[in-house]
């Protein structure tokens, strides 16, 4: 019942919102005034589901890349909402399920950037979740991503030397 109530109201109140925005953003800057910490977790929560970007909540909430980074993968692990799968293949080497990119390649470039949102760029056929999975990914399996960046490099410099004019 109590489920019920929540859901008529927040469907009519999104209503509302469309018919008269004006009135229902004072009603909710008196709700997150009175409770910031919700706001905040409301921030999180749409970051989870990719509808706001990182640099969005980034400017919202005014706190780093990286606190936001590390408050939605904790939103994520705290609401069993599951990132994107992560598998191993036979050689050793972390993919993405869907897209089998090599979660070393997207810390690679992400140390090249710094952001998810160059990262975004650079991967545009990736979400932002599936991004942010494999950066937790690399983080609780660093040795093994520092041996597949490490494997990575010796082979650009073995093909250098072999090909100088590349």
């Amino acid at each position: 019942m109590k489920n019920d109530t929540l859901f008529w109201q927040l469907t009519r109140l999104s209503q509302l919102a469309e018919a008269d925005p004006d009135r229902v953003q004072s009603a909710l800057d008196f709700v997150w005034e009175a409770a910031p910490d919700l706001y905040e977790d409301v921030v999180v929560s749409a970051v989870a589901h990719e509808h706001l970007s990182i640099s969005e909540a980034v400017l919202i909430l005014g706190k780093s890349e990286d606190e936001v980074m590390q408050q939605v993968l904790a939103f994520r692990n705290t609401h069993h909402a599951h990132p994107p799968a992560i598998e191993v293949d036979a050689k050793g080497i972390a993919r993405l399920v869907e897209s089998k990119v090599a979660v070393w390649e997207i810390v690679r470039e992400y140390r090249k950037s710094g952001s998810v949102d160059s990262l975004a760029d650079r991967y545009p056929s990736l979400t932002r979740g599936e991004l942010v999975a494999a950066l937790q990914f690399a983080e609780t399996h660093e040795p093994e991503i520092e041996r597949n960046l490490a494997e990575y490099e010796a082979l650009v410099r073995r093909k250098q030397a072999e090909y100088p004019s590349l």
